[in-house]
């Protein structure tokens, strides 16, 4: 008799430690829920400002654009003169939203007082935050170390970008996203540094270029 009482306890208490445990991770399902922002489209200046702010970066908006379903500013790091491209990085956030399509630019132009070995180091601690930036405007933050990681794995021994740019393509739940690295030669375009991710819609529009490639 003892012996079935103590069974009736083990799986009364085996039940109630269950309950407690799916009660927990219910509740940490939701908190994650909670934690992940969706942006709207176009983003806004105060979207912008705040992505910037909590990856601890001193970008200052100095310039902006609105027009119909279609955003853009520019940003200069604090202390750099506003409207100098020719002085200090200046880092560009393009969107397009409306009900068919979804845009979303990041991307810094270097000045061309920048040797190659400047803008070698600045991409090299540059590029992954415009990718996840660019990632968590959009609306696929979580993916974007995947997308870093496939474009390291790509882009390793090849060191043609530096005289002919380079150009890269990849495809992460139903997004596309592009990198652009010009050439670091001082003749000719600026030399940019950028990254787009965007919907069916826009990547059509994009590569028949209605969409001007910032």
């Amino acid at each position: 008799m003892i012996v079935l009482t103590l069974a009736r306890k083990v799986v009364e208490m085996k039940k109630y430690l269950f309950a407690v445990l799916l009660l927990i991770l219910v509740g940490v399902s939701m908190s994650c829920a909670k934690t992940k922002e969706t942006y709207e489209f176009p983003i806004s200046r105060e979207n912008v400002e705040k992505v910037v702010r909590a990856k601890g970066l001193n970008w200052n908006i100095t310039d902006e654009q609105s027009r119909e379903f279609r955003t853009s500013f520019s940003m200069k790091r604090e202390g750099d003169e506003p409207g100098r491209k020719d002085i200090g990085i200046t880092a560009f956030f393009e969107s397009i939203g409306n009900d068919e399509e979804r845009f979303m630019s990041t991307s810094i132009i270097y000045p061309d007082n920048y040797s190659i070995a400047q803008i070698q180091e600045e991409q090299y601690a540059n590029l992954p935050l415009l990718i996840d930036m660019a990632a968590e405007l959009y609306g696929i933050g979580d993916s974007a170390k995947t997308v870093y990681n496939e474009f390291v794995k790509y882009s390793e021994g090849n060191n043609d970008y530096e005289s002919s740019g380079l150009w890269w393509e990849y495809e992460v739940k139903d997004a596309h996203v592009l990198l652009r690295m010009s050439s670091l030669s001082k003749e000719g375009t600026s030399r940019r540094c950028a990254v787009f991710v965007m919907n069916d819609a826009s990547y059509g529009k994009y590569m028949d270029g209605l969409i001007l490639n910032q």
